[in-house]
């Protein structure tokens, strides 16, 4: 019999939701009707419930009054039913699994956090993070072939969901974030991922949300507090320039599905075109100066502490800088000399007397005072003062504080001609030069 079998898709069973079964059998022939260009339109399984595929026309010539309209296998009044239907196929037992055709993203709009927004700048070497994270929303859909219209496979989700943050390329940071050179021929710094989540050592990157009806997110993250992005400090100080930063990630699954559009790409790192920083994306080079300093026995003695930066010829006092804080605990004294001793400056607990900060400082430059010797000092003499900006680490073992500063894109040239290395100190000396001017070798007046 020439009989042509159909889908019912009412019938069709789906985890958790049915697709549709696309596609047509062939005539029959000998008994059996095949076919080879189904299509299923969702992600997942299925399976079938009893008569999913029939045959309504077979028996038309016993219609009227020979069967019943039904799929009856049981006498009903002397009759079957007219119809002939498959068997139920459990969703367990059934087809698949398929996936789907593609995926469709969209990218929100991402956004670094400037290091001292009050002076829109970030310092060369000093992590930066994200003021809002990158994230993708990503769409699995069905594809235009067959007639379908690229519309959401619901069911991708779950165990059916393959994405994972092994598969996703390029594998490492340094790959997936690129820098345009602004000064020119290779000379900008290159940036430092090693902080990033996803480097090696540190959490995957970026986070995969739980995908719902076929839709889920991949959010990426710098690090959090005290991590984060940041250009390789060098030996050589360089002029200032801008931060284009671009994010590139291929989006796809271990199934293979993909974005057509791949990479999915936050910002270009060309001129102007990088991902945007929330107040500014100046990078400069700079560094922590202190300076000698001298005054009377009696009294507390401030000295001199600038925030400086590279101007592209000399170092210059930062004066958009009014976000660098220090504190006392970050200051280590050595070096006494004359009436000036470890007993009388209170060694070793800087914070408890030795040293006070005025706050932030205010266009690039600071407020630091030293106590003055107690018991008073009988004769004059100095100490040397050093801020620790980070730690005994082997570059500059010499200056080790009680809480060091954490501040390594601040260090100077100070002990050696060729890397900057080393914490800032200065010589603060009490009564040996007495009151101005004479602390001065020669001064010329005029009127």
């Amino acid at each position: 019999p020439q009989i042509i079998p159909l889908v019912d898709n009412t019938l069709v069973l789906g985890s958790p939701n049915a697709g549709t079964i696309g596609g047509s059998f062939g005539a029959a022939s000998s008994g059996t009707a095949t076919a080879a260009a189904f299509y299923y339109s969702e992600a997942g399984n299925f399976g079938l419930s009893a008569n999913a595929i029939y045959d309504n026309v077979f028996t038309a010539v016993d219609q009227p009054g020979d069967c019943t309209a039904d799929f009856s296998n049981a006498l009903v009044g002397g009759m079957y039913g007219c119809k002939l239907g498959s068997p139920a196929i459990a969703l367990a037992a059934g087809f698949g699994r398929f996936i789907p055709d593609n995926f469709n993203v969209s990218l929100n709009v991402p956004q670094f956090s400037t290091a001292c927004a009050a002076g829109s700048f970030t310092y060369v070497g000093q992590p930066f993070n994200f003021a809002a994270a990158p994230v993708i929303t990503v769409t699995a859909r069905n594809g235009t072939t067959n007639g379908l219209a690229n519309a959401t496979t619901t069911n991708y989700a779950g165990a059916y969901m393959k994405i994972t943050n092994a598969i996703l390329t390029p594998n490492t940071q340094a790959a997936r974030y690129s820098r345009f050179d602004a000064l020119g021929g290779g000379t900008t710094p290159a940036l430092d991922t090693s902080n990033v989540p996803g480097a090696p050592g540190v959490a995957a990157d970026p986070v995969i949300g739980a995908f719902a009806s076929g839709v889920g997110t991949l959010t990426f993250n710098a690090g959090g507090a005290g991590k984060g992005l940041a250009f390789t400090r060098g030996a050589t100080p360089l002029a200032a320039f801008s931060a284009d930063i671009a994010l590139s990630i291929n989006v796809l699954d271990t199934d293979g599905v993909l974005y057509a559009g791949n990479p999915a790409t936050f910002g270009a790192a060309t001129a102007g075109n990088g991902i945007a920083f929330s107040s500014g994306k100046p990078m400069r080079y700079g560094r922590l100066r202190l300076q000698n300093a001298f005054g009377p026995q009696g009294n507390d003695l401030p000295v001199p502490l600038l925030a400086e930066y590279w101007n592209g010829s000399a170092f210059a006092t930062n004066t958009l800088d009014s976000c660098l804080t220090l504190a006392a605990g970050n200051f280590a004294l050595s070096g006494y000399t004359g009436g000036i001793t470890a007993a009388n400056m209170k060694a070793g607990a800087p914070a408890a007397g030795n040293v006070s900060i005025g706050g932030a400082f205010s266009s690039g430059v600071g407020s630091l005072k030293l106590a003055k010797p107690s018991p008073a000092a009988a004769t004059p003499g100095g100490v040397i003062i050093c801020a620790d900006l980070d730690g005994a680490l082997p570059t500059d073992a010499t200056c080790v504080a009680t809480t060091p500063a954490n501040l390594p894109w601040l260090k100077g040239n100070w002990g050696n001609a060729t890397t900057y290395s080393d914490d800032p100190r200065a010589r603060a000396t009490f009564g040996l030069f007495g009151s101005q001017p004479r602390q001065f070798i020669y001064m010329r007046e005029y009127y």
